[in-house]
């Protein structure tokens, strides 16, 4: 009997009636059978053990991209599906507050997908800057399968002590416009695989662009079937994946590649978005590699009768590729969110210098902290603001005093603010030369 692989099968299913990217569908069947595999499934690793989860984002033009139909007809009713038969939620919502989400979880489901149509406005920067920062921080947390204590809007704390999230958002390139360093700097950015739209266009026949009946019923079958596996290999024994030799060696020698060149960047600057990036590929490779011995596997696994399933050299390589064509996405969005940006950098760069140097002006001796600067005009600590205040130093506008001696020279008075504002250590001071 021959058995079909997942990926290819579903990948070949939605080609042949919906014109989007292949590698989108590729990862909307891997985020399938990462839902079917849940939380009790792992890969034993010295770096703690890895589970079947993984974040998918593809970018393409609205319309043309073809984005928001496979989610809709086919992941949405497989999950339908599959929620029906296994008699458990695994379509988690896609709108939410933390607080919400952390209830919903607590006395619903704490397993399944979020499926997010357009995903910039999870990134759209909200009102309050600390909202910001704790929604990027619990998202990361989402995905790492483990959610800190925290209490609710209705001042109950809710604890869910492990989740198991899998993730699928599509956005426009509109997502340059609302992009903020800090995803990434916070890490979730960085725990996410990026695809984009190709160009690809479809020559529809009148046959191609129109189903009958038939046809139409045969597609809502194709789906039931595929739900109907994916719950069987949801409740299938194996729940421990290892590599094999050659598996291994190929892993092992990806993680050290990648680690290498991370180093090699962040040495050259700290904040370096690519060498971060790197570090995490090699955990992403390993969960692919897992996951495409299942999708090798998923029609027998519920025949199986033993604990642990071995990946091999072929599925290794799979992943390796997989993850080298994820990290030169993710340079071209790096490329893409600079390109799109930078007018508005520049206007928005030359408004901030003119606040910091008005703020330095109204100062008594025209001299403020580096923690006053960014309180009073709401900014943040970032690469961008240091460029900028280095921008200033370099014009002669502003001068920079650190350290206990240079601010010892100062008046007296404020030399004293900022000793007890430090509780004794010094800040870094900024004042204005005119």
């Amino acid at each position: 009997m021959i058995y079909m692989d997942f990926i290819e099968d579903f990948g070949e299913f939605v080609a042949e009636r919906i014109p989007t990217t292949k590698y989108w569908v590729e990862d909307l069947a891997v985020s399938l059978l990462g839902v079917a595999l849940g939380r009790r499934r792992f890969i034993p690793t010295s770096i703690g053990r890895l589970r079947m989860n993984v974040w998918h984002i593809y970018i393409g033009p609205s319309g043309l991209g073809y984005k928001t139909v496979p989610m809709k007809d086919y992941i949405l009713e497989i999950l339908n599906e599959m929620s029906q038969i296994a008699n458990e939620d695994l379509i988690l919502p896609s709108s939410f507050s933390y607080e919400g989400l952390v209830e919903y979880m607590a006395k619903h489901s704490n397993e399944g997908m979020i499926i997010r149509d357009e995903v910039s406005t999870l990134f759209k920067e909200p009102t309050s800057k600390t909202y910001s920062s704790e929604m990027i921080e619990f998202m990361s947390q989402l995905y790492d399968g483990t959610i800190q204590k925290r209490f609710t809007r209705k001042a109950k704390l809710d604890y869910v002590a492990s989740c198991y999230v899998v993730f699928v958002g599509a956005t426009t390139p509109y997502l340059y416009e609302v992009l903020d360093e800090e995803v990434f700097v916070q890490g979730l950015g960085n725990r996410i695989l990026f695809d984009f739209w190709k160009g690809e266009l479809k020559k529809f026949s009148g046959n191609e662009l129109f189903y009958d009946q038939t046809e139409d019923l045969k597609r809502e079958e194709k789906l039931k079937g595929y739900a109907s596996k994916l719950v069987k290999l949801r409740n299938s024994k194996p729940y421990i994946f290892v590599p094999d030799p050659d598996a291994a060696n190929i892993l092992a020698e990806f993680k050290v590649k990648c680690e290498q060149k991370a180093y090699e960047l962040y040495s050259r600057d700290s904040r370096n978005l690519i060498a971060t990036y790197l570090a995490r590929s090699a955990e992403m490779a390993i969960k692919l590699s897992a996951l495409k011995m299942v999708s090798r596997l998923w029609e027998i696994m519920p025949e199986s009768d033993i604990d642990t399933l071995m990946f091999i050299s072929e599925d290794a390589e799979w992943a390796v590729n997989k993850v080298d064509r994820h990290i030169s996405n993710f340079r071209q969005l790096l490329n893409d969110w600079g390109r799109n940006s930078k007018e508005e950098e520049i206007t928005t760069s030359r408004r901030q210098k003119m606040m910091i140097l008005d703020f330095l002006r109204s100062r008594p001796h025209k001299i403020a902290s580096q923690g006053e600067i960014l309180s009073e005009l709401g900014l943040k600590k970032s690469q961008r603001f240091y460029e900028l205040m280095a921008t200033l130093e370099e014009e002669g506008k502003v001068e920079k005093i650190f350290g206990k001696e240079e601010i010892e020279k100062l008046p007296s008075e404020v030399k004293y603010k900022y000793t007890r504002e430090g509780r004794g250590r010094f800040p870094v001071i900024y004042r204005l030369i005119e």
